[in-house]
């Protein structure tokens, strides 16, 4: 989904990287089994990554996506974790958004996150989309794996 920045309490390290690496995480946590404690989480994450799309906060936007994530824009294009970051853009319009209907799904080490998010535009008709979210648990927290989304006005 095109939401939100990552300011997750288990942000962390990344043995594949250089610049998202923090020391003193331990990696190996077992993924949560708890589903509304999963819920949480990701709608936390979620808020995340709104916030870091709107802000083009591309730091944010690194730590939260996998660099093994696939997303589809509303017609249906694939596109990667460095397209996704390389193509966002500040958006100035929005002044607050609402998730609705989220379920979870949980399955071992991945989860997904369904539901619909409607952004609050100045001056413009709100704006509403249904997104089906995929993540994994790796390094001791939740990274977005893959993104679907579909405008619903």
């Amino acid at each position: 989904t095109n939401t939100a920045q990552n300011s997750n309490a288990n942000e962390g390290a990344n043995a594949n990287a250089n610049s998202n690496s923090e020391p003193n995480v331990n990696i190996d946590v077992p993924p949560p089994t708890d589903e509304d404690a999963v819920k949480a989480q990701l709608e936390a994450l979620e808020n995340d990554w709104t916030v870091a799309n709107i802000n083009d906060d591309k730091r944010a936007l690194d730590r939260i996506l996998a660099d093994d994530y696939v997303g589809y824009a509303p017609n249906g294009a694939p596109y990667s974790k460095a397209d996704y970051i390389k193509t966002n853009e500040r958006d100035l319009r929005v002044e607050k958004w609402d998730f609705d209907d989220l379920k979870v799904n949980l399955i071992g080490d991945r989860a997904t996150l369904s539901g619909k998010i409607t952004y609050e535009l100045r001056d413009e008709d709100d704006l509403k989309y249904e997104f089906l979210d995929k993540f994994v648990w790796r390094d001791g927290r939740w990274q977005a794996t893959g993104s679907e989304v579909k405008q619903i006005n």
